[in-house]
């Protein structure tokens, strides 16, 4: 049965949709129904995250069961206007939310954060009593919180870790690293690409060691940090050659740790013999798979975390831009050369006066 608000739900709603490979366009699609302990939630915003970059490129197709027509977006917040019923969906209709899609380790046909309606399990919702965080703010309330945690859990209880590097650790989710190895007392050797970032991240954030890769001898600078501290695990989601080159910084021993592939090109420049003969290792990580990999009381456990994380006040993400299902397109390509200015933030049921009947919109 079908518990919804007062009003009338459409039908039809304007959506980003993933066609096929690597092929999006803004098109009319489907509103979904809520089944059992689902709810419909009208989507107030929904943040670009490097990994919905990644998706709507085609990256994840080798490793999901794709379904088409599909939505990208991992994250949002909204209200929910409609449940499917069962007992985890009580008192939710009406209550504005934070949301992450329907996944269970694959994504699945409800599709993603950018449309102007979505579905997901009554499980996927955090409640936002807090009526002064906005609602870009309470889009990003689930990725950068859970894989910071998960993160730093692989590295200090899976293969225990005494002092971690990171690269890209101006990034929102480098911030966040910064303050749980703080908080948890495990010494962080940050990289960054400016110097300007280096100030910044000393005095904002307190972190202790941070590194230029730019700057003349700074591969053998933190080459010798990482031998005094005995840095064993990198954080790298840069990819490319850089890759490599975080292997090559590592102690014998250690694991270099790839979620991301901000350059957009594949892990390169790695050293063969360095892991053969100095048991060097690469491997990867996702977050919902990290999850799944440790059940549900796990996963609790790292979303109350997260919930924690988000309450900081310095942890709240700077949103740079707002955008329009409309101008999603051409954002895309800015946001990609530009990320660490701050989130840019989907708003899909903002007016828009180019969403009308019978508007037609090229692929991209």
């Amino acid at each position: 049965t079908l518990h919804f608000m007062d009003g009338q739900i459409p039908t039809t709603q304007w959506a980003i949709s993933y066609l096929s490979q690597g092929k999006t366009k803004v098109a009319k699609v489907p509103v979904p129904k809520p089944g059992p302990g689902q709810v419909l939630i009208k989507v107030a915003a929904a943040p670009i995250n490097p990994s919905d970059l990644m998706f709507l490129g085609g990256a994840y197709e080798s490793f999901y069961k794709m379904t088409y027509p599909n939505v990208p977006g991992w994250e949002g917040s909204g209200t929910i206007i409609a449940t499917g019923g069962g007992m985890s969906t009580m008192c939710l209709s009406g209550k504005r939310v934070s949301f992450l899609r329907k996944s269970n380790g694959g994504v699945k046909e409800l599709g993603g954060a950018y449309q102007q309606y979505i579905v997901t399990d009554a499980d996927n919702v955090i409640e936002q009593s807090n009526d002064t965080v906005s609602d870009e703010v309470a889009s990003m309330q689930f990725i950068n919180p859970l894989t910071a945690i998960s993160l730093l859990h692989r590295a200090t209880e899976g293969l225990k870790a005494q002092a971690v590097v990171q690269n890209a650790a101006a990034s929102q989710l480098g911030r966040m690293i910064i303050y749980l190895a703080k908080k948890k007392g495990i010494p962080l050797i940050n990289i960054v690409r400016k110097d300007e970032q280096i100030a910044q991240l000393k005095k904002e954030c307190g972190a202790e060691y941070v590194f230029n890769q730019e700057s003349e001898g700074f591969g053998e600078e933190l080459k010798k940090l990482v031998q005094k501290l005995n840095a064993t695990v990198a954080f790298e989601c840069i990819a490319g050659d850089m890759s490599g080159k975080m292997m090559d910084y590592l102690n014998p021993q250690s694991t270099v740790i790839v979620y991301g592939a901000l350059s957009g090109q594949a892990v390169g420049a790695i050293d063969n013999f360095g892991m053969i003969f100095q048991d060097r290792k690469m491997e990867g990580f996702v977050i919902f798979q990290y999850l799944y990999r440790f059940g549900k009381s796990f996963t609790e456990k790292v979303f109350k975390e997260g919930r924690e994380l988000n309450s900081i006040k310095e942890f709240q993400p700077t949103v740079a831009k707002r955008i329009k299902l409309s101008e999603f397109q051409a954002a895309i390509g800015e946001y990609s050369s530009n990320m660490s200015a701050g989130k840019w933030v989907l708003l899909p049921n903002e007016f828009d006066d180019k969403l009308v009947d019978g508007a037609e919109f090229p692929e991209f």
